[in-house]
């Protein structure tokens, strides 16, 4: 089916030892092997037993980072939620940044959520769980989460087609975007194992597919089977029509794809079927230009019959598009970081995306002698042993391989863009921003940018006007004014933030100057630096008048409007003709009646005025005689009609807590969205309690002998343990059901690890009274925060009364 062209503007990524698209592009051109041991980390995580030794993978790191603040969720319901949900949130806000825009910006887009299906274990291993850690592994909820999260008003969809899951989710999202019903798709999945096999058990290849080592050798004859990896990602989707009426950046087109199933054509539901791929690439191929095709990335699932039967299907469509002589590169991400499962389409496109992005196609990692099954020499195939490097501007058409166990096949056709439009590429005087929420975000975001800018090819004007429109504004801030880059490097490396605002002033200081108006070479000036101010049309048919309408309307366009108004008659007439409430006639009237241009009343006004608040004064004049004539330390003025000046005065505004909007900043000028350095999240820890089931049931063993081996002893409880126990009872249920448990709490838990608060005590007050028939006050919980020492509390007050 074709899309009509669906243009890939926003990537997000987390994969085995890369989180961005640099860092896969250096492990992919590099065909480095990312299957390893167990991480530490990860045992600790999962209270695995360091005795055992587990199979080998493609781990992601970090899976228990994660910055709750940042969205407004609680410390415990990040606690509660799977690592799957937190990622995948992570993940589609760095894919909306990464097309360059805001997420303020982005709020209530008709953009649908697209996932992939995954199997949550995360709620299974808890010690305690409830129902929000029930919601938090919910599979749906990954999607349904950032739907809410972000305010995205497109529905949100989870599909499973075992491992062509991801690429259905595309599939279907481009159909939805080509028939309008959206304007924006926001298409990934995550894989996370929380599972992990042993290595020397039988059940490590429970459905006979798995690699004895771990890797997939895709396409060699030694293939033995799959090897497993995590990882996943997100990319924003857009009709490209409307992402080249809106500037952005693309990194691929899809252009169509086909879905097919094998139906009864396999000897089993779970083995492939050569017939039905053959379909799905004769249908898909049907759709475009056969010859237009350069390479497959191809499914590669690492086994010699699956890997022998995807290969001679290609070749049997090939042949039958009447493609002989040329060679079609064939390569599969599997054998850098193993199979992704679920996501494992997330992965083909991401990697399709970044050969575009890099103007690369990779090879094969473990490619040494190729499948003997398949007669590639005299194929039109060409599996790929290194990297090759595409001219600048060859047209490139990738096929994007997914064949589902359960018989599901799909192929998506994608091709490479080339004509994106140039920009000026002379630096302009410019500002730019960068906000945190927090102080250690500032700084590793400052830090990004200035790497970004000391190594970056793209254009810097196109780089400055997404980082001000394309990211949103928080408490630590500062903005710089720069005239080439080389000085906005130097500016943002003794940049250090402010926080809070300080109590300013905006005031616009208007006078009539008539002839000695601003001239045409500085007004061109002032449109070249802020292209929205000369987006706006003169009206008052007056050079000076022009100005002053043209400023107070590009003022209140970018939201910096004036506390207040200083104006002489005739400035105050312009005001009229502004809001409409004198004609054009009665203003040019008022310009023959102009009195010579006199500062001295409003500068003594300027001078006098004392207050604590710090007053920033815009000066709509040219001669800069307000600014020679006012000495008050409390104000600052700015030329309107100096580039620098009003520079100057955007960036004391903004480090002063305004807001400006920098759309109508940059007006109708041609800028290009282009790749940026992200929001950088915290990385906090969120896991929750896990159960330790070698702990556990040495535990169990332990007891079991001790009430063997001692049963007379064990049956000589005195009173006041049985009342001990008797209190710790009624307490953990009174607790579990506060909290909201479903699963036991253990007598040294703290009552505020688990999520308690004094909410939640406030409201089990009455019953734990009415329970425990005691004076003793729940609010003791502060000092003895766990069941035991609580409980231990109470019986030695009960014994004093």
């Amino acid at each position: 089916m074709k899309y009509n062209n669906i243009a890939v503007t926003g990537v997000g990524l987390k994969l085995p030892m890369a989180e961005n698209m640099q860092e896969f592009r250096n492990i992919l051109a590099e065909k480095k092997d990312c299957i390893r041991k167990v991480p530490e980390e990860r045992r600790k995580l999962l209270n695995l037993d360091n005795g055992i030794e587990y199979i080998e993978m493609g781990y992601m790191d970090g899976i228990e980072y994660f910055d709750h603040d940042f969205f407004g969720i609680s410390s415990f319901e990040a606690d509660m939620m799977s690592p799957q949900q937190r990622i995948s949130l992570l993940l589609a806000t760095t894919a909306i940044q990464d097309a360059g825009y805001s997420l303020q910006e982005f709020r209530g887009k008709r953009c649908g959520v697209f996932m992939s299906w995954a199997t949550e274990e995360y709620n299974s291993k808890l010690l305690h769980t409830s129902s929000v850690s029930h919601i938090g592994s919910m599979a749906s909820m990954s999607a349904g989460n950032i739907s809410y999260y972000l305010d995205l008003r497109g529905g949100t969809s989870m599909y499973d087609s075992s491992c062509s899951s991801a690429i259905y989710a595309m599939h279907e999202a481009c159909i939805k975007l080509m028939l309008g019903e959206i304007d924006y798709a926001l298409v990934g999945g995550v894989t996370v194992y929380l599972t992990l096999l042993e290595a020397k058990e039988k059940n490590a290849d429970i459905l006979g597919l798995t690699s004895k080592d771990g890797r997939s050798r895709s396409f060699d004859d030694n293939a033995c089977g799959v090897g497993l990896g995590e990882g996943g990602g997100f990319v924003l989707l857009k009709r490209k029509s409307d992402a080249l009426k809106d500037h952005d950046h693309i990194y691929g087109v899809i252009e169509s794809g086909v879905v097919t199933g094998d139906g009864g054509r396999c000897s089993s539901p779970t083995l492939p079927s050569a017939e039905g791929q053959s379909e799905v690439f004769d249908l898909a191929w049907k759709e475009i230009e056969p010859q237009r095709i350069t390479e497959i990335e191809a499914h590669g699932i690492g086994t010699v019959i699956g890997d022998s039967v995807e290969a001679g299907s290609m070749i049997r469509s090939l042949e039958k598009a009447g493609i002989n002589e040329k060679k079609v590169k064939v390569s599969s991400v599997k054998s850098n970081i193993g199979h992704l499962s679920y996501s494992a389409g997330v992965s083909s496109i991401l990697k399709v995306l970044t050969s575009f992005e890099y103007g690369e196609t990779y090879g094969i990692v473990h490619l040494q002698n190729p499948n003997k099954l398949v007669n590639f020499e005299d194929s039109p195939l060409e599996l790929m042993k290194d990297t090759y490097t595409w001219g600048k501007d060859e047209k490139r058409l990738v096929g994007i391989n997914a064949f589902g166990l359960n018989g599901t096949n799909l192929h998506l056709m994608v091709s490479n863009y080339t004509e994106e439009s140039k920009t000026d590429t002379t630096f302009h005087p410019s500002v730019l921003k960068i906000s945190a929420r927090t102080e250690s975000a500032f700084e590793r975001y400052r830090e990004s940018i200035i790497k970004y800018l000391k190594h970056t090819d793209k254009n810097i004007n196109d780089a400055i006007y997404t980082l001000n429109t394309g990211r949103d504004d928080y408490q630590f801030r500062r903005m710089v004014y720069a005239h080439d880059k080389d000085e906005l490097i130097d500016k943002l490396e003794m940049l250090s933030p402010v926080s809070g605002t300080k109590k300013c002033k905006v005031l616009f200081a208007m006078v009539y100057e008539g002839s000695n108006a601003i001239g045409q070479a500085e007004a061109e000036k002032v449109k070249e630096a802020f292209p929205g101010y000369g987006d706006i049309a003169a009206e008052t048919g007056m050079p000076d008048g022009d100005f002053k309408y043209k400023m107070y309307f590009f003022m209140q366009a970018i939201g910096l409007n004036a506390d207040s108004i200083l104006a002489d008659a005739t400035s105050r007439k312009i005001l009229d003709f502004a809001k409409g409430k004198c004609t054009k006639e009665q203003l040019q009237e008022s310009f023959k009646t102009a009195q010579e241009a006199d500062y001295s009343k409003m500068a003594a006004y300027l001078n006098n005025l004392s207050s604590d608040t710090e007053i920033i004064v815009l000066d709509f004049g040219h001669q800069n005689v307000l600014k020679q004539q006012v000495t008050n330390e409390n104000v600052e003025i700015y030329s309107a009609s100096s580039v620098s000046d009003f520079a100057r005065m955007l960036v004391k505004c903004y480090n002063n807590g305004r807001t400006i909007n920098y759309s109508a900043l940059y007006g109708e000028q041609n800028y290009q969205r282009v790749p940026v350095p992200v929001y950088p999240f915290e990385k906090t820890v969120h896991w929750a309690k896990m159960k330790d089931v070698s702990a556990e049931a040495a535990k169990e063993k332990e007891i079991t002998h001790v009430i063997e081996s001692n049963e007379e002893k064990a049956k000589e409880i005195t009173a006041g343990e049985e009342r001990i126990q008797e209190i710790e009872g009624i307490l953990e249920e009174i607790l579990r059901k506060g909290l909201n448990l479903d699963t036991p709490i253990e007598s040294d838990e703290d009552f505020f690890e688990l999520g308690g608060n004094s909410i939640l005590i406030q409201k089990m007050s009455g019953e734990f009274k009415e329970r425990l028939g005691t004076k003793v006050n729940l609010y003791d919980i502060y000092e003895y925060e766990t069941i035991e020492r609580l409980a231990m509390h109470i019986y030695e007050s009960e014994k004093n009364d």
